[in-house]
């Protein structure tokens, strides 16, 4: 018998924690519950080369993303950690642009709204992150005041305009297709980003401290 792959091939245990296929898929998978379904109409309006609007399935992972970056200065204590949100959509550039472009509007427009209080009330935008956080991420009633404060640490560091990039291979880009700003470097610390792209999302690309997709 031949050597291959019986004495040659071996395979390793899974590390732990792992969050891969199974973890998120299968019948038994401890990540099920991380898993949304996405409704049709919500698919096929990032599907459109020009979408007027972004779908309802994505504000909440835009929100998700807010309030899973907020956990992650509660629990690390410093803004020196990797935080990435993939948006995998069109394959045409323009898609991506337009894309990008709403993400930034609905988030800046979000952020300025949420820390609003007006004749001593709240605007609705902090009631719809509070409502996740407590409905999605499981946060007790009792956290409300050191969930509101790092959120409001978050926003002020998340920059929309520079922090929601698109990841493609535009003509303008191919010359530097490597290049580490457009590519998402994490050899820095702090790497913040909301990536919009086609193909090179699902190229294996690398991803550091993804939290939504």
């Amino acid at each position: 018998p031949s050597l291959y792959p019986r004495d040659v091939i071996l395979t390793l245990p899974t590390p732990m924690p792992h969050c891969g296929v199974s973890e998120y898929f299968s019948p038994h998978g401890y990540l099920r519950r991380r898993v949304s379904v996405i409704q049709d109409d919500g698919g096929e309006t990032l599907s459109q080369l020009e979408p007027e609007e972004l779908p309802e399935s994505l504000k909440n992972s835009i929100l998700d993303f807010i309030i899973s970056g907020a956990l992650k200065l509660i629990n690390k204590g410093n803004k020196d950690f990797h935080h990435t949100m993939l948006v995998h959509n069109h394959i045409r550039t323009i898609n991506h642009n337009i894309i990008a472009q709403k993400i930034q509007r609905f988030g800046a427009n979000f952020s300025t709204k949420y820390s609003r209080v007006i004749f001593s009330n709240r605007q609705p935008e902090y009631y719809d992150l509070k409502s996740r956080w407590e409905n999605e991420f499981l946060i007790e009633e009792s956290r409300e005041n050191e969930m509101d404060t790092a959120i409001k640490e978050f926003l002020v560091k998340f920059r929309w305009t520079s922090m929601v990039k698109t990841i493609n291979s535009s003509k303008e880009s191919v010359d530097r297709l490597f290049s580490t700003d457009s590519r998402l470097d994490y050899s820095t610390p702090g790497k913040w980003v909301i990536a919009v792209g086609g193909t090179i999302l699902s190229r294996g690309l690398t991803v550091e401290g993804l939290s939504i997709s």
